[in-house]
C-alpha cells in the first residue's frame, strides 16, 4: 500500500518487522555473521529459530532459468536444513523448497563475515516470539488497522504518473541497449511494483472478501500490465518488451493509489 516510484526503482516490497511481530507473532532481528554460515546455521536451527540470509543466487540452482552460473545477484533464502557433514544446505525460496549441494555448496560453505562473495554484512533472523499468534477476527481486526495504518501514509502523488515520465526518459536508452540492460530495469521497476500490487490483492481479497472486490479488480489490472511488460525479450523484427512496456496501460490516480 506504500509502494512508491523513487526516481529510478519501486520500493522493495518487505513485509515491516513490526507487521509480522503484530500479525504472527514473529521476532524478526538482525544477527551479525561473525563466522562460516554453515555454522551458524547449524547453530540457530538447533536452537528452533529460522535464518533468512542474503547470498548470491550465482551457486542458487534453482535461479538455473535467471542467474545460476550467469550473474551474481543478491538473493534471500530461508535455511530450513544443513548437513554440513553431508555438504547439503535445504532452503525455500521463492515459493519452493531446494536443495544446494556440492560445488554450490563447497563455494556457499567458504561465505561468511571475512568473506567477499557475502552480499550482506548482517544476517536477519526470524524466531518465535513469546506471544502467542492472532487468529481468528483478532487477526483481522489486526490485519485492518495496519492497513489502514499504511494507507495513512501512501504516496502523497500517483507513483505512476511519476514512473510514465521517467520512463518516457529512459526508453530511448532502453530499446537501444541490450536485453541484460531491459530485464535488469524490468527488475527493479515493473517486477518490483507488480509483485506488491499482487500481494495487496490478495490481502484485499482475504480481508474484505466480496466488499473489497472492486479494488482487487483495480490492483489486478495492475499486475497484468507488469506481467505484459516483463514477457519475452527483444527479438529481431519483434516488439520488444520495452515497447510493450511503454504501451501498456497507465493507471489513473484511482487505480495507482491505493485506497
Amino acid at each position: 500500500m506504500r509502494m512508491d516510484f523513487e526516481g529510478d526503482q519501486w520500493t522493495f516490497l518487505k513485509p515491516p518487522p513490526e507487521d509480522l511481530e503484530r500479525l504472527f507473532g514473529i521476532d524478526v532481528h538482525e544477527m551479525q555473521p561473525y563466522r562460516p554460515l554453515p555454522e551458524q546455521i547449524a547453530a540457530q536451527l538447533a536452537r528452533g529459530r529460522t535464518l533468512i540470509v542474503e547470498l548470491d543466487s550465482f551457486y542458487l540452482p534453482d535461479t538455473a532459468a535467471t542467474s545460476y552460473r550467469s550473474e551474481h545477484v543478491k538473493s534471500s533464502i530461508v535455511a530450513e536444513a544443513i548437513d554440513p557433514g553431508g555438504e547439503r544446505l535445504r532452503y525455500f525460496h521463492a515459493t519452493a523448497l531446494h536443495e544446494l549441494e556440492g560445488e554450490d555448496y563447497a563455494e556457499f560453505s567458504v561465505w561468511g563475515a571475512r568473506s567477499p562473495r557475502t552480499y550482506c554484512r548482517h544476517t536477519p533472523s526470524s524466531c518465535a516470539s513469546t506471544r502467542v499468534r492472532a487468529c481468528g477476527r483478532e487477526l483481522r481486526d489486526a490485519a485492518r488497522g495496519l492497513l489502514r495504518h499504511h494507507l495513512e501514509h501512501r504516496p502523497a502523488t500517483n507513483p505512476f504518473a511519476r514512473f510514465g515520465a521517467q520512463l518516457e526518459r529512459d526508453l530511448p536508452r532502453l530499446l537501444d541497449g541490450e536485453a541484460a540492460d531491459y530485464h535488469a530495469y524490468a527488475f527493479a521497476t515493473v517486477r518490483m511494483a507488480g509483485s506488491a500490487f499482487e500481494v495487496a490483492a490478495s490481502h484485499v481479497d482475504w480481508l474484505l472478501g466480496d466488499a473489497g472486490a472492486p479494488a482487487c479488480r483495480a490492483l489486478t489490472k495492475i499486475v497484468e500490465a507488469a506481467r505484459r511488460c516483463l514477457s519475452g525479450s527483444p527479438v529481431a523484427g519483434r516488439s520488444s518488451p520495452s515497447r510493450r512496456l511503454r504501451d501498456s496501460p497507465r493507471p489513473g490516480r484511482g487505480t495507482g493509489q491505493a485506497r
